[in-house]
């Protein structure tokens, strides 16, 4: 998996767009834009922070970094709409086939979850405009975190065969293990794009910090006051003594990025039999964790206040009601 720009596999790889009609319908409408570089999207502080919507893609190599552009957030026309809708068709046929069935059963929630979902369809098309191999492994993962969902819905049955448990087991090990190759080939590529393109990598980030239009909150602290300096600065030669300082802080970071990932991407080679190990017991773990909550107590028995001792009126005092209370002893002097 080749990418054709330095900056682009970590700024695209979290694209929620094959699960975006699975995640829970926000209150309020659309979910509040996630690109914290944008003055016009930033919160104030006495706003509560918005909840993240549940993505398929979790787990995927460098998901939490991908931000939407601001444009990515206009409103959704008529035609646009028919654009993503055959870019989905095309790319992604499970998807658009349910997404057909959610239009004809329910046409409001349709235009909500699409409206709501525009900006990641409109940056995972820019991605298989650049890249079709990386946009075809985003949706190849995002398919395969929906069929464990499917998976972990029949896990939970409380009359399921245990032929169709062991069959079960091993779809789920397959579909583990085909996504953790997704993120080591993700991964081996980033790292080879990073040493390739080193030099670029830093001035990209050093424009970027000096972008007033920046959120400095994840930075470091040292790198956050250099940068606000620059920002500040009054003329050429202040802002590029502030960037020659800002140059060894920014190569150091990227140079921590590069060793953490290849020690990464070399553990998940060496090990990956144990990773998938760990992964489809951890997986299967909590799936009878919860099928034995679920079915624990009998038809017809109510589950709350389960695990309690339940009082009965009446239970161990012949005469009924509530045993009487004994006054205490005194002891003699």
């Amino acid at each position: 998996m080749r990418l054709r720009h330095p900056a682009q596999t970590f700024s695209c790889l979290a694209l929620l767009a094959t699960a975006a009609f699975a995640a829970p319908v926000q209150p309020g409408g659309r979910n509040p834009p996630s690109h914290a570089d944008t003055r016009e999207h930033t919160r104030r502080p006495d706003q509560k922070a918005p909840t993240r919507p549940r993505s398929f893609l979790d787990g995927f190599p460098g998901a939490r970094l991908f931000r939407p552009l601001p444009e990515d957030y206009r409103p959704l026309d008529e035609q646009e709409q028919r654009s993503i809708e055959e870019f989905i068709r095309q790319h992604a046929p499970g998807l658009y086939r349910q997404l057909r069935k959610l239009q004809r059963e329910n046409p409001e929630r349709f235009k909500q979850r699409l409206d709501e979902s525009a900006p990641r369809l409109r940056a995972l098309r820019r991605v298989f405009q650049r890249d079709p191999v990386l946009g075809r492994a985003i949706l190849r993962y995002a398919e395969n975190r929906q069929k464990l969902a499917r998976a972990r819905q029949i896990w939970r049955q409380a009359a399921i065969a245990p032929d169709t448990l062991r069959r079960l087991r091993g779809a789920i090990r397959r579909l583990m293990a085909d996504n953790l190759r997704i993120e080591r080939d993700v991964l081996n590529d980033h790292l080879a794009q990073l040493q390739t393109h080193r030099k670029e990598r830093v001035q990209h980030e050093l424009d970027r910090l000096a972008d007033p239009d920046t959120d400095l909150a994840a930075e470091p602290p040292e790198i956050r006051e250099l940068a606000a300096e620059l920002r500040a600065a009054r003329n050429d030669e202040e802002r590029a003594a502030l960037r020659a300082q800002l140059t060894p802080l920014v190569e150091h970071s990227i140079d921590t990025e590069i060793k953490r990932i290849y020690r990464r991407v070399t553990r998940m080679r060496e090990h990956a039999g144990e990773e998938v190990d760990r992964r489809v017991k951890r997986f299967i773990g909590r799936l009878d964790k919860s099928r034995s909550r679920d079915h624990r107590a009998p038809a017809g028995r109510s589950k709350v206040g389960r695990g309690k001792r339940q009082h009965r009126p009446g239970a161990g005092h012949p005469g009924g009601g509530r045993r009487p209370a004994h006054p205490r002893k005194r002891r003699r002097p």
